[in-house]
């Protein structure tokens, strides 16, 4: 796989990705919706759909192809889905959001074009799966928790991709005729991201869609991200996010949320 190709799938992936983080969703009055009832399926009835098996770590085809029967059950009824901390699918859904699916990444013995690949594949897995879901949360099929789970996990792969980026950029040769090209990709790639940074922060005030307990999760993925990637965009949206977030810090209103977002806020700020 290309370079250029590379950058332009991670582009039209945080595409997805931030659209679904910056958009509106429908709440009761100013509070949010009910939790739906779970009527989501047993792991044995994943697993004879196509499902990969739960009991291991996952690469980024694997959860592209998890995406995949995803879509398939969502065509049928989006209350079908994997349920976080569900007694049903909750196993099948702690299996797609996983840490220990990203152990891959941190081989430094593999070769970056192969595990670029990969993550990309799981990048491009993982919008899916949240698009999905935006989509069945839409009609009340599945709760908040779910998205916040999976921006979490896009999240991760966003982490993935900068710390791949980061390994590859010094091999290139930069007299080379498409060196400016690459360059251009590359800061096209950062403006994504700090628009997908720019959805989560904003979901962090969106009291008429997430509770509390919701936001307080979203933002221990972004304590396990948003160090990482923050460093990695333009100076001016360095200055942007650090401001947002020295400005939530001190706002009583969003006391609820510390100290969770006070930790965010020491991990973060320079």
């Amino acid at each position: 796989m290309t370079w250029t190709r590379a950058i332009k799938l991670t582009l039209a992936c945080l595409c997805i990705v931030s659209g679904v983080a910056c958009s509106k969703r429908p709440g009761t009055s100013n509070q949010p919706r009910p939790i739906p009832p779970d009527h989501s399926l047993t792991v044995d009835a994943y697993l004879d759909k196509g499902m990969p098996a739960i009991d291991r770590s996952w690469t980024g085809q694997e959860l592209a192809a998890a995406g995949r029967i995803i879509k398939k059950i969502a065509n049928d009824s989006g209350k079908k889905l994997p349920r976080y901390n569900s007694s049903q699918s909750g196993d099948v859904f702690a299996r797609m959001t996983s840490k220990s699916n990203f152990k891959f990444y941190e081989n430094s013995w593999s070769p970056v074009e192969l595990r670029f690949a990969d993550g990309l594949a799981g990048s491009q897995g993982a919008a899916e799966i949240l698009k999905l879901y935006i989509a069945a949360n839409t009609k009340n099929e599945v709760g908040a928790m779910e998205l916040i789970e999976l921006l979490g996990l896009s999240l991760r792969y966003s982490k993935v991709a900068i710390k791949l980026t980061n390994e590859f950029i010094p091999s290139l040769d930069k007299t080379a005729s498409d060196y400016s090209v690459r360059m251009d990709g590359l800061a096209q790639m950062k403006r994504g991201l700090a628009t997908q940074v720019s959805g989560c922060l904003l979901s962090l005030t969106e009291r008429h869609i997430y509770r509390p307990v919701e936001m307080k999760r979203l933002i221990v993925h972004m304590q396990d991200t948003l160090p990482d990637i923050i460093p990695n965009l333009t100076q001016q949206s360095q200055t942007e996010f650090i401001n947002k977030l020295k400005a939530f810090d001190s706002d009583p209103s969003m006391n609820d949320l510390d100290p969770e977002l006070h930790e965010l806020v020491m991990k973060v700020v320079p």
